[in-house]
């Protein structure tokens, strides 16, 4: 994922101000916006869409998992059937 889709799409992030054309950030706009992340309103914001999506990605997994291991499951029964007609 790219940083414009993080920040102005997802709303997971900030959007940082590069310091040159060698796409460095400097050590006060880093600041600012780790600042703005722990002590502002849109700091909050942004953290609890990031709780949100971590929740959302942990039932992902847990229900890929599941699928996975339901598909695992199917594919051994149709063997051992395949098997048995031999």
């Amino acid at each position: 994922m790219n940083s414009v889709f993080l920040v102005e799409e997802m709303k997971v992030g900030l959007a940082v101000k590069l310091a040159d054309a060698d796409d460095f950030v400097s050590a006060i706009e880093l600041e600012e916006r780790v600042t703005e992340l722990m002590n502002s309103n849109k700091g909050e914001a942004v953290r609890e869409r990031a709780k949100a999506f971590q929740g959302f990605d942990l039932l992902r997994r847990e229900l890929l998992g599941f699928l996975m291991a339901a598909d695992f499951e199917m594919q051994r029964a149709k063997m051992q059937r395949k098997n048995q007609n031999f």
